[in-house]
């Protein structure tokens, strides 16, 4: 090989790298490109996921698939207590059932459990209780509120209501 040659192979290796290096750069970084959406796009779906965690936590402590109207109960008798009423008793009525909605199974159904509270005290530890009532971490609904003048101030009836899932879908 003369000299010539060999400066001709070293001028097309170098234009061939000229040419390589460039589109080969140029691809990985669109490569990189579509990695760096593909995490971002993961994570997105990473904090997606989360949320809808957090909320199906939220929900089952809402809607738990037990009733536990045991745990309710001295739930009351605590919130009682802590507003200062003078008097408070708590009972369980039986209700049926109801289905959540049309064409679904007996599996998936909220079961309601109702509560009769009879309370006496000063107006203001009754609706003291009754704001109690409404924060405890359940879904509960006061249904009526039936409030007289008592011996010792004022005396209040509650009719509360408790739902809780039940069904295989529900655990």
């Amino acid at each position: 090989m003369t000299r010539r040659n060999k400066l001709i192979i070293l001028c097309v290796y170098l234009l061939i790298l000229a040419i390589a290096l460039p589109l080969y750069r140029l691809k990985r970084s669109s490569a990189d490109k579509r990695l760096q959406a593909e995490i971002s796009t993961s994570k997105n779906e990473i904090a997606k996921i989360n949320a809808a965690s957090k909320e199906m936590e939220k929900l089952s402590r809402l809607f738990p698939a037990e009733a536990g109207t045991a745990s309710f109960i001295e739930d009351l008798y605590a919130a009682a207590q802590q507003s200062k009423v003078t008097s408070h008793d708590a009972s369980t009525e039986i209700t049926a059932s109801r289905p959540t909605s049309r064409g679904v199974s007996q599996d998936n159904e909220l079961s309601r459990f109702r509560f009769m509270v009879t309370i006496e005290g000063s107006y203001r530890s009754i609706a003291e209780y009754i704001r109690r009532v409404q924060n405890i971490e359940r879904f509960k609904r006061i249904v009526d509120i039936k409030l007289a003048s008592g011996k010792q101030g004022v005396t209040g009836n509650l009719s509360l209501e408790l739902f809780a899932l039940k069904g295989q879908n529900a655990r």
